[in-house]
């Protein structure tokens, strides 16, 4: 797909009269400024594209689609980030040059050229969200006029981090006597009403607060087009997302200092609003307003006030021909949220599912965003699409071992019309009836997988199920989703295979639509 998409970009920018002769250049994909490298001030710039703050063209519009899919979006800009700490190695391109006569002729291409790389968004019709948990989920909205994107890249920044809990997996029949936070190794004693009683009031403050949240990022973006020369190249205001990230590029040679109301690091939770990285990335950590310093090493300061909604957005996975809705809600009640830090460095992915029939993957935000719950994961996903309840870049307790600090990974809901017995064997499954449901399941949970690999820089083969984690003494003893799979026949084997083969599409996700912000 990259080498299609190169030769066609450089055709369509190059195209010359027959009678120009041409050499080549090498093009740095990722380098925007065309400085010969890749740094962050590249991604700041692909996000300004982005937004439509400015407007890139030519060869640095080629350069800024790394991943080479013909459209330009905060994914690009989350993978230039990646390239630039090398968690993603250097890619080139060879590009024409062009013989002085015909520059007027290859101007005129370029302009047309601009308008078929533009990137278009492809998200503006959101679909209605639904949660269809018991009883009713206080989450529902409907509110899907709404096309405000959010305009900054995750990245991954590193602090260390202990090893914590356990997810709701199912136990191995035979005694388990790790203490694994599972939902179905302990009695739910929350009832519907306790669950729907600390759900969030959206349906209350939407109103309010849409319109507000949406103005707000209306002022931010002609805000943002302001010359910032007087302020070090810093933006003066931004507005970010809870668990999203982004860089601070200082117009500065020297060493800069970057910190707000006091926190200087990653592990000072002084600032209750962000976290503040040496690097100068910055995180929206909970929602609130604070005033980032830039400090320079000659005296020099900047001030960026930042300003932390906790929004719930929607994108959309391509992988090939397959797509997959996203919906993404930071828990930033729980626990997990609040205490663990970055990967460090990943091994992997890890699948679970749920032992708990009929609870689909939207349920589980009023379950576990609380203080209190020693459980967390990346993301919940069932026939309908994906719930992401932890920022990619954290580490989740899922495993109940080493692997929480080293794997991502996923739960995959487990249908309706079947029960757990003491012993947590699977009965009354009617295959026939679950085919269904399964055959949708496997496609989305192998089409996930194949982005998470995507984006992480993972193999088909780095991906492992908890049974197999348990097998290989990173996680606690627990038999998923490997006993539900045999049920219809299929093995991780069979999974790795998919997700291997679909690694070899094109792959992308749209920008995210804010939905509706939550409390």
């Amino acid at each position: 797909m990259k080498k299609s998409f190169a030769a066609a970009a450089a055709a369509l920018l190059l195209i010359s009269s027959p009678q120009t002769s041409s050499a080549t250049h090498t093009l740095v994909l990722g380098d925007a400024n065309l400085d010969g490298i890749v740094t962050a001030a590249d991604a700041l710039l692909v996000q300004r594209h982005v937004i439509n703050q400015v407007k890139l063209e030519g060869e640095s519009l080629i350069a800024a689609d790394i991943n080479q899919t013909g459209r330009i979006s905060n994914i690009d800009a989350m993978e230039i980030l990646r390239t630039s700490i090398h968690l993603l190695p250097v890619n080139t391109i060879e590009i024409e040059d062009i013989d002085s006569a015909s520059d007027t002729d290859t101007e005129t291409e370029s302009d047309s050229e601009t308008d078929t790389f533009t990137d278009t968004d492809e998200n503006t019709d959101t679909e209605t969200d639904t949660d269809t948990a018991q009883n009713t989920d206080t989450d529902t909205d409907t509110d899907s006029g709404s096309t405000d994107t959010i305009d900054t890249p995750d990245t991954p920044d590193i602090p260390d981090t202990p090893d914590t809990p356990d997810t709701p997996d199912i136990p191995a029949s035979d005694t388990d006597t790790d203490n694994d936070t599972d939902t179905q190794s302990e009695t739910d004693t929350d009832s519907d009403t306790d669950i729907q009683s600390d759900s969030e009031s959206d349906n209350d403050t939407q109103s309010d607060t849409d319109n507000n949240a949406h103005s707000d990022n209306d002022t931010d973006n002609d805000t943002d087009t302001a010359d910032y020369s007087d302020n070090m190249g810093i933006p003066y205001s931004m507005t970010l997302n809870c668990g999203d990230r982004v860089y601070l590029e200082p117009d500065y040679n020297g060493h800069c200092s970057f910190y707000a109301d006091g926190a200087r690091a990653a592990d000072d939770k002084s600032c209750s609003v962000l976290e503040v990285y040496r690097s100068g990335m910055i995180k929206g950590y909970r929602k609130g307003t604070s005033v980032v310093t830039v400090e320079a090493s000659n005296g020099e300061k900047a001030y960026c006030t930042v300003t932390v909604k906790h929004y719930m957005t929607e994108s959309v996975i391509h992988v090939g021909d397959h797509e997959l809705k996203v919906t993404k809600k930071m828990m930033t009640k729980n626990d997990c949220y609040n205490e663990t830090d970055e990967f460090e460095y990943l091994n992997g992915l890890m699948v679970h599912s749920t032992a708990e029939p009929g609870k689909n993957a939207a349920y589980w935000y009023d379950k576990w965003n609380r203080p209190g719950t020693s459980a967390a994961v990346h993301a919940f996903l069932d026939d309908e699409g994906v719930y992401q309840y932890l920022p990619y870049e954290q580490e989740g307790w899922h495993a109940g071992g080493s692997a929480n600090s080293t794997y991502l990974d996923f739960e995959i809901c487990e249908p309706a019309g079947f029960y757990y017995d003491e012993n947590w064997e699977i009965q009354d499954y009617n295959v026939k009836e679950q085919q269904a449901y399964f055959d949708k399941i496997w496609e989305n949970s192998t089409v996930y997988a194949a982005y998470l690999c995507y984006i992480s820089d993972l193999d088909a083969d780095d991906v492992v199920s908890h049974r197999e984690g348990w097998q290989m003494g990173i996680a606690t003893k627990h038999k998923d989703p490997d006993h539900w799979f045999k049920k219809h026949n299929k093995t991780m084997d069979d999974f790795r295979r998919d997700v291997e083969e679909l690694l070899k599409e094109n792959i992308y996700i749209t920008d995210e639509t804010i939905i509706k912000e939550l409390s």
